[in-house]
């Protein structure tokens, strides 16, 4: 629902957009005077979900814990682009009622109250995994951001501090969707508190993790990045296994240099040697590590072109404060024609050093 306000000194028309944003499709939350029909289907499609599942989504979507005779429906209301969404709200409700009246409506009902505690317990997982803030230190500014996909993705990340005084912080992703990517990665949380005693060397945790994930027959690839930031020694180290790049832009610039410390995945080959970067860490300097363009990832196909976008984007925000850098950047990637940051889940950390 759109409020123009009056113009009281010849100025344009300023649009203010009313409503509950877990309800609002992406283009609402876009440009509010784009909202049209398939605007409205998407908001039916979040009630009709809420109604299945028997309480209230607060923004967490998970179609994979749908019925099955629902799934199909409520992925075509809540597409992302309007013109792949339902056109005509009878037609919704045509197929909403076929499967209503059909045998497998009769026959998924008996799941119903279990589908829905599995629900939450997985909606709390995720929050553990991905918390909306890290830790409060006096020297860092933190910005977090994520775009979470309507299916359930095993994403998590991380921050502490180690025995040297330095602060540890990562990211990891499963290689796949679903129940079993959280699965896999609270598994690999787990394994990280377990060993923090040599978390302070860089090579020797990620050396341990891969050679335990791959002595695990049952384990899949699992990408990670992380970063060891030391203050005392104005230093920064970084391994990524199975990412890209951690960008990190100088506070004498505003153009963002590619960290590339490139491994494969962990869980993939247990005689891996591991490279670490060290690079100078100075205040004022900003460090961006995503989730976006892993190698392994189904949905990477063009990891470059991803990251020459990403460098852009970046560019043009990298003077707001942490939380809004990262903010922007996301909001971008999540509308931007690039198909790899639509289809995956992304975590975002801004990171910059204070006086």
């Amino acid at each position: 629902q759109l409020l123009t306000e009056k113009n009281t000194h010849d100025q344009p028309a300023k649009h203010k957009l009313i409503g509950t944003p877990i309800y609002m499709s992406p283009e609402q939350r876009e440009d509010p005077e784009s909202v049209s029909y398939p605007s409205d289907i998407y908001s039916l499609g979040i009630i009709a979900y809420e109604l299945i599942l028997g309480k209230l989504s607060h923004g967490h979507i998970h179609l994979s814990l749908m019925p099955k005779g629902i799934q199909k429906i409520l992925t075509k209301t809540l597409q992302p682009k309007p013109e792949d969404r339902y056109q005509d709200v009878v037609d919704f409700i045509n197929d909403i009622s076929e499967y209503l009246n059909s045998n497998s409506m009769q026959k998924e009902k008996k799941s119903r109250d279990q589908l829905s505690e599995l629900s939450e317990d997985l909606r709390l997982a995720q929050l553990m995994l991905t918390p909306a803030k890290l830790s409060n230190w006096d020297t860092i500014d933190f910005g977090v951001a994520a775009l979470k996909m309507m299916n359930l993705y095993g994403i998590y990340c991380d921050s502490f501090i180690l025995p040297n005084g330095s602060y540890g912080i990562l990211i990891g992703e499963a290689s796949i969707k679903g129940a079993e990517g959280i699965l896999y990665i609270a598994i690999l949380r787990g394994m990280i508190r377990a060993l923090e005693p040599i978390a302070d060397q860089p090579l020797a945790l990620i050396t341990m993790l891969n050679t335990l994930i791959t002595k695990d027959k049952t384990s899949q690839p699992i990408t990670l990045s992380y970063l060891i930031l030391s203050p005392s020694e104005n230093t920064l180290k970084y391994v990524s296994c199975g990412y890209s790049n951690l960008w990190k832009v100088a506070s004498t610039t505003d153009i963002p240099f590619p960290i590339n410390a490139k491994n494969t995945a962990l869980g993939i080959n247990s005689e891996t040697e591991f490279k670490e970067m060290t690079l100078p860490w100075e205040i004022d300097d900003t460090l961006i590590l995503s989730s976006q363009a892993a190698e392994i990832a189904e949905s990477a196909v063009e990891p470059e072109f991803t990251q020459s976008a990403l460098k852009k984007i970046i560019q043009e925000n990298v003077r707001f404060s942490p939380q809004k850098l990262v903010d922007a950047i996301l909001r971008k990637l999540s509308f931007s024609s690039i198909q790899s940051a639509r289809e995956r889940a992304i975590i975002l950390l801004s990171i910059r050093r204070k006086k």
